[in-house]
């Protein structure tokens, strides 16, 4: 905050400062040009009688124009001082009425953030090209009032890095604008590769009084969420839009019907009443905003030093909203809990985020170990039941005695929402960890795969793209192409 404050204040108030000297300056010189005049004409004249330079010059009085052409340009230099403060400050007021109106409202705050981020960024832009030129002119006038020089150089560069500033911000502000883009990798379901599935989700989504998602996708990482962005799906690079439900195949052959149905019936519970609207477009809005400050910096972590008064303010503003998002975060987690519970039972959606805790991690162990033998020229064909049989390994492996508490202080993984642990939400559900054994979290003995026509084929379909994609980004370098080459 500190930071953000001194970015839209110092230079306007050290403008404001630098005036108030130049104008003294040019006071002491009034002064002393009306005593040269008075001994040359032999005239007497006290000087407290002398009136103040710059309130002659307020009259503009066209006689006095040459006289008063500093005053002028001080008068300029004031008002450009002036505005560029009130812009400042007048951002920092809006973004206070903003979350005082907003408060912990969700429609409120999906109705605030949007807009109030464009406006927000394209007034800072402003602020900044002000106080460029403020900056600029008060150095000009300085330099030529008190050492009779003015180094062009240096006005150039201050000029140069305001310009940037600005650029900077406006640039920010269009990604800021933009609509936000998620990249999942998968596969889009459809009435021919899963008919069941979708028939299954509908039912859950009618039964809660939620929204059916417009889209539903498969893949091979293990995270469950729907989300109101714009989707692209690769590699297939399918657009999607309108809300879609992502679940992740391996726990097709993990977790129980019950167990499933529970967890659908959380995902839809995001939207249900006004958490529909909060989910459509705060949280992309918010999104958009860190894509925004991200875009700032550079791979290494590094930012170039005429983009730190953009950073700052966009962090500003995402920090005024952060510490709201996150209460409601966890609110609309344990509210979602609560209906995933009713769909199927308090039990099933307990068990199923203990399996999730527990199995989540092996995906990033499978995918190093993949990318090893992509680079030994090694093409594992089924990596969904590769990633099955770690998850087997995993659960026959487990001391669930010493690994409860870390399964419990487990958060889960999202794009967008801020989960509570797994003993709060078991705790919010009015279950008691004590009654859960090691058996409760072994793999389901009736798979659900037959919720897809084609399970065995998409999982194919599904390790070859995270195999293409290992190699795209650069982990792998397999020594031949041969084994991705499609049928």
């Amino acid at each position: 905050m500190a930071k953000a404050v001194a970015l839209v204040t110092l230079i306007p108030i050290a403008a404001l400062c630098i005036s108030n000297l130049v104008s003294q300056s040019y006071q002491g010189d009034f002064i002393a040009s009306m005593m040269d005049y008075a001994r040359e004409n032999n005239l007497s004249v006290q000087t407290d009688r002398i009136p103040d330079y710059r309130d002659l010059c307020a009259t503009h009085n066209p006689e006095d124009a040459e006289l008063c052409a500093p005053a002028r340009q001080l008068e300029i230099f004031e008002f450009g001082a002036l505005v560029s403060l009130a812009v400042g400050l007048g951002l920092f007021g809006l973004l206070a009425l903003a979350r005082l109106y907003a408060g912990h409202n969700r429609q409120r705050l999906a109705f605030v953030l949007p807009p109030l981020t464009r406006v927000m960024v394209l007034g800072l832009s402003l602020s900044i090209i002000l106080q460029g030129a403020v900056a600029v002119f008060g150095i000009y006038i300085a330099e030529t009032v008190f050492i009779g020089r003015v180094h062009f150089v240096v006005l150039a560069g201050i000029a140069f890095a305001a310009v940037i500033g600005g650029v900077n911000l406006v640039e920010a502000s269009f990604k800021a604008m933009q609509t936000l883009n998620l990249a999942i990798q998968g596969v889009v379901i459809d009435d021919a590769t899963g008919p069941d599935l979708i028939a299954l989700v509908h039912e859950v989504a009618d039964e809660v009084g939620a929204r059916r998602p417009d889209n539903i996708v498969v893949g091979l990482e293990p995270s469950f969420f729907v989300t109101g962005a714009e989707v692209t799906v690769y590699p297939a690079a399918e657009d999607l839009t309108g809300s879609t439900l992502y679940l992740p195949v391996p726990f097709l052959r993990i977790l129980s019907q019950d167990e499933l149905r529970a967890v659908i019936g959380h995902e839809m519970g995001h939207f249900i009443g006004e958490d529909t609207e909060y989910s459509l477009k705060f949280y992309p809005a918010y999104a958009r905003l860190d894509t925004a400050m991200h875009a700032l910096i550079d791979e290494h972590g590094r930012i170039d030093y005429v983009k730190v008064p953009t950073l700052s303010f966009l962090q500003l503003l995402h920090d005024e909203f952060s510490v709201v998002e996150r209460k409601i975060g966890r609110e609309r987690e344990i509210s979602a809990d609560q209906i995933g519970a009713k769909v199927s039972n308090a039990k099933a959606l307990a068990t199923s985020l203990l399996k999730f805790s527990l199995f989540a991690d092996a995906w990033a162990t499978l995918r190093a170990e993949n990318v090893d033998r992509l680079n030994q020229g090694e093409f594992l064909t089924d990596l969904n039941a590769e990633y099955v049989d770690v998850c087997q390994k995993a659960f026959k492996e487990m001391d669930f005695a010493e690994r409860k508490n870390d399964l419990l202080a487990f958060e889960m993984a999202h794009p967008n929402d801020t989960h509570p642990t797994l003993r709060e939400r078991l705790s919010a559900l009015g279950i008691d960890s004590g009654i859960f054994h090691k058996e409760d979290m072994a793999l389901a003995n009736n798979p659900l795969t037959g919720l897809l026509t084609a399970y065995d084929k998409i999982a194919v379909q599904l390790t070859k793209a995270e195999h293409r994609k290992m190699i795209g980004q650069g982990f792998a370098d397999p020594p031949s192409y041969a084994a991705l080459r499609d049928d």
